[in-house]
């Protein structure tokens, strides 16, 4: 008999509600009346037990945007007024999903604990991560056991939780050797003015450098971000030696420090020279030694190996010509031969390759010739000793000398046998 009861009372109660109106205890719960909530108060009933409904959907008056938030889902069962066996009131659990307008499911929550059997009301707290934008909600009887039990689904609340802010940094400094990096002794730069801006954002945020040169864009979003050196505040007659501005794809909690930018005097940006000399190098050593000639209007030409920019000088009296005011980098140095001597040929390097600083002088691309006889055909033959005599019919004798380690020979002298 108690087993019948116990079905009758709920087949009246189903008779009766099968989507409930809450009870008037039901409004005076604060949870459900906070304006994140969603209350679909749905009599659920283990659909194990043969009874329904073991779900309700109900549309959402407002969609959930897809995020990350708190949750907290009430139940209630009025205990207090059940005519039926308490223990049988065991596994009263529901849990919640959130649909999208394509009848896709985007968020699953976890299943509610069970409504102790001396309480009314449980509240539950967990989290929720929305991958789209919610319409729907559906509450659903965990359906654990097949015990005749209900629950009411009263509401759950999603409060959103606020991203964690990033930031963007870091530092303007005075580039001594212009090199595009901060070094050690390398001082920031205060009172310059950086501009922060988002793409179709409004006006940019604005920040000063402080006296160690650092600056810093606090709070951010997650987004695009476009930030910009205000060359005009930098140091008078300075220009940069970065870029001046850097876009920034700024993650969620992100600390961006690497939007540098560095300045340097003009006169710092070209301050290397290279040079030296163009001469007669008789005793084809290599070397301009006492006594050895100079050699005016030949052409040497630079190149800028970054840029790919030459520029061409000619040697003066003194044999002497010199590449002013260049910027620090790598360069190609090379000698014009057709417009040495005639009947001379290099006994040195036909170009050098030389790197520089800001401020350094690179007096070592050398160039020394020496007179040969025309082209015999024997000038870059590679005959693999030190020297070879050749007896020539009339007495005259012509000596191949290769100079130190060098190829190829250079038949450089004639002269007669007694």
């Amino acid at each position: 008999m108690g087993t019948f009861r116990r079905l009758s009372l709920l087949v009246v109660t189903l008779a009766l509600t099968a989507l409930v109106t809450a009870p008037a205890a039901l409004a005076d719960n604060n949870v459900c009346s906070d304006t994140n909530s969603v209350s679909p108060r749905a009599l659920l009933l283990n659909p194990n037990s043969g009874f329904s409904p073991g779900e309700v959907t109900v549309p959402l008056v407002t969609p959930i945007p897809a995020g990350d938030y708190s949750l907290t889902m009430v139940s209630f069962d009025d205990h207090d007024a059940k005519l039926v066996d308490q223990s049988d009131q065991i596994n009263e659990q529901w849990y919640l999903q959130l649909l999208d307008a394509d009848g896709n499911t985007v968020f699953k929550s976890w299943i509610s604990p069970d409504l102790p059997g001396d309480q009314n009301w449980l509240i539950f707290n967990s989290s929720a991560s929305v991958t789209g934008e919610a319409v729907t909600m559906r509450v659903i009887h965990a359906a654990i056991g097949d015990n005749v039990n209900s629950i009411v689904a009263v509401c759950a609340r999603f409060n959103p939780i606020a991203p964690t802010p990033g930031s963007i940094g870091d530092t303007v400094w005075f580039d001594t050797n212009a090199n595009g990096v901060q070094d050690g002794t390398e001082s920031g730069l205060e009172g310059v003015t950086v501009l922060l801006t988002s793409p179709g954002g409004a006006s940019p945020l604005v920040a000063t450098t402080g006296a160690d040169g650092s600056y810093v864009f606090a709070g951010l979003e997650a987004g695009s971000y476009d930030v910009a050196v205000d060359a005009a505040t930098g140091p008078a007659g300075s220009d940069l030696t970065t870029p001046a501005g850097v876009t920034v794809a700024l993650a969620e909690g992100e600390d961006f420090v690497d939007a540098d930018f560095g300045f340097t005097i003009a006169e710092v940006l070209a301050s290397a020279v290279i040079g030296d000399t163009v001469w007669m190098d008789s005793n084809l050593n290599q070397v301009l030694d006492s006594g050895e000639g100079l050699l005016a209007g030949v052409s040497v030409t630079l190149t800028n190996t970054g840029t790919n920019e030459s520029s061409t000088l000619v040697s003066n009296a003194s044999g002497k010509y010199l590449f002013a005011a260049l910027t620090a980098g790598t360069y190609e140095v090379t000698v014009n031969t057709g417009t040495a001597p005639d009947n001379t040929g290099l006994t040195t390097a036909g170009k050098y390759t030389i790197t520089v600083v800001d401020g350094q002088s690179s007096l070592i691309a050398d160039f020394g010739f020496a007179p040969q006889l025309p082209s015999t055909g024997l000038e870059a033959a590679d005959f693999g000793i030190a020297g070879l005599v050749l007896l020539l019919i009339g007495g005259l004798t012509l000596a191949l000398v290769r100079p130190g380690n060098r190829a190829p020979w250079h038949l450089v002298n004639a002269y007669e046998v007694d």
